[in-house]
């Protein structure tokens, strides 16, 4: 198992893990659309739905943790800066 500094490393962690899987399922969406042929059974379309559905999940999951990242930054900014007063 794999442990963390921080939490921010484990997002970063993700973060990445999620662009490995965008690129091989846009790969994956590319070959659909050649290899699967339309028909009346709405097979393509379906794979097409999924795939891209997927991806735009993936995507949005790493906004989320981009800016759980700057919350956690400005945070420990907070912390560890000097109390002036």
């Amino acid at each position: 198992m794999t442990s963390y500094a921080c939490e921010q490393d484990y997002l970063r962690d993700q973060i990445s893990s999620n662009r490995l899987a965008v690129k091989y399922l846009e790969e994956k969406l590319e070959r659909v659309e050649v290899e699967l042929l339309p028909d009346y059974m709405g097979t393509e379309t379906k794979v097409i739905e999924i795939l891209e559905s997927g991806i735009k999940s993936l995507k949005d999951e790493n906004k989320r943790m981009r800016r759980r990242i700057k919350e956690l930054d400005v945070k420990d900014a907070d912390t560890h800066s000097p109390d002036l007063s």
